[in-house]
């Protein structure tokens, strides 16, 4: 009988030095390997998520600054490429403009017709025919422009950051499981000391004067003990979690005050901010001549429309006297929008008054300008084009010049022809020493010259096409018996229409000068 009863409890607990030192070796073992590979996993699954994102996040900003700069290039060739500026010399044109630059591969536009002009590829540079091109198309009027951009260090980085990715993922898996075992090592000590704490219940006597039955009692409330005391342990552990949760719901409430609080500062800011937009938009408004500050002169009559597409824009229209019988009729246009093109724009317009005056033509307030605004915004990256016209109500010369801007229209009295206004011109603020070409037109009693910026003709249908120049002509000549004023009116109503009154994603700028007579008898200078 005694003889079984020891087989019984060698079979459940094993002896001290053998069964049971092994099957609590098994235990820790399988114990280790269970945390190990849970904190392994976990924690390599959260860097590969965190790490692919974060990958995601950079190559689409490297290929958001692609595409910035490939529009900016593209819109900047479409300007030089169908302004009718550079008297059929737009490859060496473009050459001295952009000859450092590597990237650029072709230049070309397409008429409606399908035929193409004004071809500049090669005459850009002559790669070795080795690299992706990406190609970027802008439609300016009726015609494309298309311009080839090398991706050779678009995709040079790309690979970068997959290597950097690639790198930085084995460097963590590598330290995660450095930590993982370090983590297993720590959770495993107090597992062990129950283990090792934990009785083995067979224990010899010698001399057989306790039998199995009372063995097993005594080795029952050892492990009763033992329990007893993990249970307390445990216990005291909760009470300790417990103490913590609520040291943790004290600083999530001092958290969410903070935030509030913060919440409360932006806030105010925010409307600040609102109320400083409405000043700088009245501003804005202010400086631009309205029908209660156009000159009232016998001479000629004038319309002015003008619509930002934000609270404050960063087109430009206005009237300059220049002495007694001349004055200077201006429309800019800022790349970009909002607070940076107003402020350029409210500068642009300090800069051609300070820089207008009897005897000189708009090619030289252009120079003039360019040298003030290319010392302040040269290295922004913003750049401002215009068409500048200066009358001269004695004479009725209409001198005018263009900064890398859309033509002007003239319409003759009498006639149903309608002319545009082209003058060779770099773009504003971006060269140092631009060109500029100063046009020179008589006009008759009777004549209409209309400016505007590219928010008219960029004007889309919900279908997507332009509203473009062939629109703008047939609108003049529907309107051409309309006052000035009605008559740009017309026009904004025509292109509403047109856009079926969607919201416009650019400031739209319109200004109409009819001239009447030549003044009588006075000079210039006065």
């Amino acid at each position: 009988m005694k003889r079984r009863g020891m087989a019984i409890m060698m079979m459940r607990f094993g002896n001290p030095d053998g069964t049971g030192r092994i099957l609590r070796e098994e235990m820790k073992m399988k114990i280790r390997q269970k945390i190990v590979l849970s904190f392994t996993l976990t924690l390599i699954l959260a860097i590969l998520l965190v790490g692919s994102a974060a990958l995601f996040v950079q190559e689409r900003t490297v290929s958001a600054e692609f595409d910035d700069r490939t529009s900016t290039v593209t819109e900047l060739i479409g300007h030089i490429l169908l302004s009718d500026n550079t008297n059929g010399r737009s490859g060496e044109f473009l050459r001295e403009l952009f000859g450092n630059d590597k990237s650029l591969e072709y230049a070309f536009v397409r008429e409606p017709d399908g035929r193409i002009s004004r071809v500049s590829g090669s005459l850009l540079h002559r790669n070795d025919g080795s690299r992706f091109v990406a190609e970027k198309t802008r439609t300016v009027g009726s015609a494309v422009v298309t311009v080839g951009f090398s991706r050779h260090d678009f995709n040079r980085r790309i690979i970068l950051l997959r290597m950097q990715y690639v790198a930085i993922t084995l460097l963590a898996v590598f330290l995660v499981l450095a930590v993982a075992a370090l983590v297993s090592r720590l959770l495993m000590r107090p597992i062990e000391a129950l283990l090792a704490d934990f009785p083995v219940p067979w224990k010899s006597t010698g001399n057989g004067s306790r039998d199995e039955i009372e063995e097993i009692s005594s080795s029952y409330r050892d492990i009763a003990e033992r329990l007893r005391e993990s249970f307390e342990r445990i216990d005291s552990q909760n009470q300790e979690i417990r103490r913590y949760n609520e040291h943790l719901e004290e600083l999530v409430a001092d958290r969410v005050r903070e935030v509030n609080r913060i919440n409360s500062v932006l806030f105010k800011s925010n409307e600040v901010m609102l109320e400083e937009l409405e000043m700088a938009r009245r501003v804005q408004q202010g400086i631009i001549p309205t029908g209660d500050h156009f000159p009232k002169r016998e001479e000629f009559s004038i319309g002015i429309e003008y619509r930002s597409m934000e609270r404050i824009g960063g087109d430009l229209v206005d009237v300059i006297r220049i002495g007694k019988n001349g004055y200077g009729f201006l429309v800019a246009d800022v790349s970009g929008h909002g607070i940076p093109a107003a402020l350029i724009a409210t500068m642009a317009k300090v800069a051609f008054s300070d820089s207008s005056g009897w005897n000189r033509n708009p090619a030289d307030v252009f120079q003039s300008v360019n040298d003030e605004l290319f010392g302040f915004i040269g290295d922004l990256g913003y750049y401002l084009t215009s068409f500048y016209a200066i009358l001269n109500l004695e004479t009725g010369v209409l001198e005018y010049a263009s900064a890398g801007h859309h033509p002007a229209f003239l319409l003759k009295a009498g006639s149903e022809h309608i002319e545009k206004l082209t003058a060779a011109g770099s773009i504003l603020g971006v060269f140092e020493k631009p060109r500029f070409v100063c046009g020179r037109i008589e006009l008759l009693p009777g004549d209409r010259f209309l400016l505007y910026t590219d928010g008219i003709v960029e004007a889309r249908s919900p279908d997507g096409e332009l509203y473009g120049h062939d629109r703008l002509i047939l609108g003049m000549e529907e309107g051409r018996g309309l006052e000035p004023q009605a008559f740009v009116e017309k026009i904004i109503r025509d292109v509403d229409a047109y856009t079926h009154d969607a919201p416009p994603d650019d400031d739209r700028a319109l200004m109409a000068v009819e001239f009447i007579r030549a003044a009588k008898g006075a000079s210039p200078h006065a």
